[in-house]
């Protein structure tokens, strides 16, 4: 069994193709195997700790390709996390429960895009309740102008704009948000991140 991506070195291999003729045998002997990779390899990918087992910055990275590859360089203290978009409800749940538990400012990397500024706000809501600071990170107009490949605006996304702009902004993500509009234009964080 191969829990890999054969076209990179993303993933991980269950045994080395072993097959047994008994299958409950093989289920277990793979079972085993996936626990421990889970355990010695996996999950301290995701939570990194400092000496005292603490995270010392919570990344959030909204792009899953950006997010494996941020897991893989991470700094020792620091515990990256999957944001699958507009937060859903039983990952902002989550997030209270690791926050109560080892709270610490949090970086959050979004799309250089108007869903991704939104999205990045209502992450970030989830510190400012802990009274914990948290930052934009890769979202600057820097990191758009880098960008390799951009898309143009649509109708939508200048409204969104329109509507964030109006609004409550960090000056980094309120920049981010003129420079789209300037260059009518927006990309994805995995072409830099």
């Amino acid at each position: 069994m191969c829990i890999r991506d054969s076209r990179s070195d993303l993933g991980w291999a269950i045994g080395r193709g072993e097959v047994y003729e008994d299958l409950n045998y093989q289920d277990e002997v793979e079972s085993n195997a996936i626990y421990d990779l889970l355990e010695k390899d996996i999950v301290p990918l995701f939570y990194n700790h400092g000496v005292d087992g603490l995270p010392r910055v919570w990344h959030l990275v909204e792009n899953l390709t950006s997010f494996e590859r941020s897991a893989r360089q991470r700094a020792p203290d620091m515990a990256v996390v999957w944001l699958p978009g507009f937060p859903p409800g039983w990952w902002q749940e989550s997030m209270r429960h690791l926050l109560a538990g080892a709270p610490a400012p949090a970086e959050i990397a979004c799309d250089p895009d108007p869903a991704g500024i939104a999205i990045a706000l209502q992450a970030a809501r989830l510190w400012e309740a802990a009274s914990l600071p948290w930052m934009p990170f890769a979202m600057r107009r820097d990191d758009l102008l880098a960008a390799s490949q951009r898309k143009p605006l649509t109708g939508y996304d200048r409204q969104q704009l329109a509507q964030l702009l109006a609004g409550k902004l960090p000056p980094v993500l309120r920049q981010l948000a003129a420079t789209l509009l300037e260059l009518g234009e927006k990309a994805e964080q995995e072409a830099y991140l």
